[in-house]
């Protein structure tokens, strides 16, 4: 809803999901473009993830009964696997795309680079902010562990030298065994 009009001008929408895993945003993505008319000449939705073994979750899951197809040819979707490891500093210095993305995603990743990575390497995944076209988005969603904390504060002050700011901003802590009821057969 934030990005709503910003959209409705463009010609191609490229997006990109970064430590896309099964990419569930896809489901978000097509419920959200069935819901608001737009015109594009394509949309291309980049998947960006360390490993390459998702593709069964998504061929089972995301895409399954034909959602593929049929957003190929109902939305112009096009999809794009690649593998990157943004704690390597070798895959991004391969990582170039500049200026290319409308809206990229982070969901629940940012606290593992500084679990799985050395403090020092793990703010070099800023670089993909990069790749953002001017007047483009960038959603992160994260989970609440060691680490989220610290890399959401680099995300703010990378933002504010880059000029970059930040349109909605909230924190909420959902408590899963608190607000859902589990079957008692689980």
């Amino acid at each position: 809803e934030k990005i709503k009009e910003s959209l409705s001008n463009k010609k191609e929408l490229r997006i990109a999901l970064f430590c896309a895993g099964s990419a569930p945003e896809i489901i978000g993505i097509s419920k959200f473009l069935e819901n608001n008319s737009y015109n594009f000449s394509s949309i291309e939705v980049h998947l960006y993830d360390q490993i390459n073994q998702w593709s069964y979750a998504r061929d089972n899951f995301i895409f399954s009964n034909g959602k593929k197809q049929a957003l190929k040819q109902n939305h112009k979707m096009s999809f794009i696997s690649h593998n990157i490891d943004l704690t390597n500093l070798n895959d991004l210095d391969k990582f170039n795309e500049l200026h290319y993305y409308d809206v990229i995603t982070f969901q629940n990743c940012l606290g593992e680079f500084s679990q799985s990575s050395k403090d020092d390497s793990s703010k070099n995944f800023l670089k993909v902010l990069g790749s953002l076209k001017p007047n483009s988005y960038a959603i992160f969603s994260e989970r609440d562990i060691r680490g989220t904390e610290k890399n959401i504060s680099r995300i703010h002050e990378f933002a504010s030298e880059k000029n970059y700011e930040t349109s909605h901003s909230f924190s909420y802590t959902y408590k899963s065994l608190e607000k859902i009821d589990i079957p008692k057969i689980l």
